[in-house]
């Protein structure tokens, strides 16, 4: 897939578009929370504005894309707000390609009154060759065209169990296209290939390739080696 780069700060770059892709930054996610009663502390630090302003600088991006849950809700709005247009305000000078996803429900409207940014949204993200969606469906997909996707968290474990093994972010790779790893520091990710996936799509994707994202770089492993 010569077009597209996987980078360890979890994210996938399409490189012919200059475009960063991402998912699942579930901004807000503590404020969302108190409004449902679970009271998360505050003050924990959201490093998305500055992950993300490092990798545009890294790949010189024109375009940030997100691949659905940009916010965790809309529940605590002011909360959420905030956080959002702290991230469009700090990762200035690109297009924001917003794919909306289930928890984005209610976000296109908000988006429109933000007056932040180049920003534009929709089901779905499209270049030659990609679709770019959240998957919380199957999406409908033109005849040989890949797809990038959100929606699962994927995570796998790396090391020996009881001999420091850490669960990290990872990419699921296969022919038809690649799911990404939630960008969101509160997700704590979902085992890839040992846990049943969340969307219908995920579940027909046949992973060849799991790419964990270890501190700076990637490690690729192939399937079978975790199925057995």
């Amino acid at each position: 897939m010569p077009d597209i780069r996987l980078d360890a700060d979890r994210a996938a770059v399409h490189v012919p578009s200059g475009s960063v892709v991402i998912a699942d930054l579930h901004l807000g996610y503590e404020w969302v929370q108190r409004a449902r009663g679970q009271m998360v502390p505050l003050g924990r630090g959201d490093d998305t504005a500055c992950r993300l302003g490092r990798l545009v600088r890294r790949w010189g991006a024109r375009r940030v894309v997100v691949l659905g849950d940009m916010v965790h809700g809309m529940a605590g709005w002011e909360g959420v707000r905030e956080a959002l247009v702290g991230v469009l305000e700090r990762v200035r000078g690109v297009e924001w390609r917003v794919v909306l996803g289930n928890h984005d429900r209610g976000l296109a409207g908000r988006l429109g009154e933000l007056g932040v940014g180049n920003v534009s949204w929709g089901e779905s993200w499209q270049e030659p060759g990609w679709v770019g969606v959240h998957g919380d469906h199957v999406p409908w997909v033109p005849h040989g065209e890949r797809v990038l996707s959100g929606h699962e968290h994927p995570a796998v474990n790396v090391g020996r169990a009881g001999m420091g093994e850490v669960r990290v972010p990872a990419f699921v790779v296969g022919e038809r296209g690649i799911i990404l790893p939630a960008f969101s520091a509160w997700a704590g990710g979902s085992l890839a290939g040992r846990r049943r996936a969340l969307g219908e799509w995920a579940r027909g994707h046949a992973a060849t390739t799991y790419v964990a994202c270890m501190g700076s770089r990637l490690l690729a492993i192939p399937a079978a080696r975790l199925a057995g």
